[in-house]
C-alpha cells in the first residue's frame, strides 16, 4: 500500500499520527481480504517499517510476522542529533537540481549510475511535478512530508518492538544497528547495497516476507 501522503494515496491535511497511520494499514488489510483468520504479514521499508511496527503492535495476534526492510529499529531523534526543522532542511533539493527535468534525472542517475535504467528513471520522474515553466517541484506535498517526519521523530523502537507479539525479521543495508533497549530480533545484514532492498536484494526480501 502507498502510505497517506505518498504515491497514489490521498494527502489529507492534519496530523499523521501513529493512530492515523495504523488505521490506514488495518483498513487496507481488511479491505483487501488479507487480514483473515490466519493473520497478516506486515512488511515496511524505511519509514514504512515504522508504520508496520506500529500496526503490528496494534494488531497483536492478528499479525503473524513483521518484516522491517532497512528501517523501523532506529530512534531517529536519538541517532540523528537533529530536530524536525533541521532534518527537513536537509531534505531540500538544491535549486539547480530542480531547474529542469534533465538536471533532475542527471542528479538521480549520479547516485548509482551502475544500476540506472528505465525503472529508475520512471521512479525519479514520479517523484517530481514539472511546472509549465519547466521547473520542478517535489510530488510529495510539503504538509505531508512534514507530518511524516514528525511521526518519525516520535517513534520509539524500544517500546514499540517490545510490544509486538509476532516474530520480527530485519533486513539491514544502510540503517544503523539497533540502539540500546531495542529487544533482540532476527537481523540479516546485506552490506554493499543501497537502501532500496526491494530492487537490489529482492530475493532476500521475498524470503523474509514468506518466512522461508
Amino acid at each position: 500500500m502507498d502510505l497517506r501522503g505518498h504515491g497514489l494515496s490521498d494527502a489529507p491535511t492534519g496530523d499523521y499520527t501513529a493512530g492515523d497511520l495504523v488505521d490506514d494499514v488495518v483498513a487496507a488489510a481488511e479491505g483487501s481480504g488479507t487480514l483473515g483468520d490466519e493473520g497478516v504479514v506486515l512488511a515496511g521499508h524505511g519509514f514504512g517499517g515504522i508504520v508496520a511496527a506500529w500496526a503490528a503492535a496494534a494488531l497483536a495476534d492478528r499479525c503473524v510476522r513483521l518484516v522491517l526492510v532497512d528501517g523501523g529499529w532506529e530512534d531517529l531523534a536519538a541517532t540523528s542529533g537533529m530536530d524536525v526543522e533541521e532534518f527537513l532542511r536537509g531534505l531540500d533539493e538544491p535549486p539547480e537540481v530542480l531547474s529542469s527535468m534533465s538536471a533532475w534525472l542527471a542528479d538521480r542517475e549520479a547516485f548509482d549510475a551502475a544500476t540506472w535504467d528505465a525503472d529508475q528513471e520512471h521512479a525519479a520522474r514520479a517523484a517530481v511535478v514539472e511546472t509549465p515553466a519547466g521547473r520542478l517541484v517535489p510530488a510529495t506535498r510539503p504538509h505531508a512530508l512534514r507530518a511524516c517526519v514528525e511521526a518519525m521523530f516520535v517513534y520509539r523502537p524500544a517500546a514499540v518492538l517490545a510490544s509486538v507479539r509476532a516474530p520480527i525479521v530485519g533486513l539491514a543495508a544502510t540503517s544503523p544497528p539497533p540502539g540500546p533497549g531495542v529487544p533482540p530480533f532476527e537481523l540479516v545484514h546485506l552490506p554493499a547495497v543501497g537502501h532500496n532492498l526491494m530492487r537490489y536484494r529482492r530475493d532476500e526480501v521475498t524470503t523474509a516476507i514468506l518466512g522461508r
